[in-house]
């Protein structure tokens, strides 16, 4: 949005932050615990013949880490409390829970099992996620982010993943979609899904009723 014209001709401008962050933390948790149990090729095998039963990990007392403390990312805390996990964040903003510990990025990805991205896209966070952080990371990490493309450097995770075949990257998001063509959907260790953190009825209902009310509160 080109905010200088919007002010030269005086339109005004509405944002409802938070309006669909049920339905993304919600997608986080489950992208989450996938990335854990890896069930998704389980039904794959099974139509082939293959009764698989290959062992996961168990979400309870991880450390988890979380790259944005903001709507999103601060209801992901709340969605983990009951798993006993260890909850790890960044955020630019101070974070006053005592049951978080705020941290550095490389903090985060020394500590963590799970790191969940919850950041803006802006052209000091492009890339932000590369080698230089999975080369400090465990190798078994899994990767979840259902917040802006672009964050992770996809080529360094091609990479990562395809030299630790423990770790795991769960994506709603890419730098270009439609992602068809991305290299990473050619690995067992990574899922994908196509862009729908929010798209649950509720939040379809609950976005439009927050343009209509910014229309009415823009108009007075």
């Amino acid at each position: 949005i080109d905010l200088d014209q919007i002010n030269k001709r005086n339109i005004r401008l509405g944002f409802s932050p938070g309006v669909n962050k049920i339905p993304v933390a919600e997608l986080s948790i489950l992208l989450i615990l996938m990335s854990l149990r890896r069930v998704h090729s389980s039904m794959s095998d099974i139509k082939n013949g293959i009764w698989s039963q290959e062992r996961g990990q168990e979400l309870s007392n991880k450390t988890v880490g979380i790259l944005g403390f903001g709507n999103i990312g601060s209801l992901l805390a709340d969605f983990l409390n009951p798993y006993g996990c260890k909850i790890l964040a960044f955020d630019i903003h101070e974070i006053e829970r005592k049951e978080v510990k705020q941290c550095s990025i490389e903090e985060i990805f020394t500590e963590a099992d799970i790191v969940s991205i919850h950041l803006p896209l802006t052209n000091s966070l492009k890339g932000l996620v590369d080698k230089k952080l999975f080369q400090i990371s465990k190798k078994n990490l899994k990767l979840i982010n259902t917040s802006r493309g672009g964050l992770v450097n996809e080529e360094h995770l091609y990479n990562f993943l395809i030299k630790n075949e423990k770790a795991f990257a769960a994506f709603d998001v890419f730098e270009l979609e439609p992602a068809f063509d991305s290299p990473l959907l050619d690995l067992k260790n990574f899922f994908a899904t196509s862009h729908l953190g929010s798209m649950t009825e509720e939040g379809v209902i609950a976005m439009g009723l927050a343009a209509i009310e910014g229309l009415d509160e823009n108009s007075k």
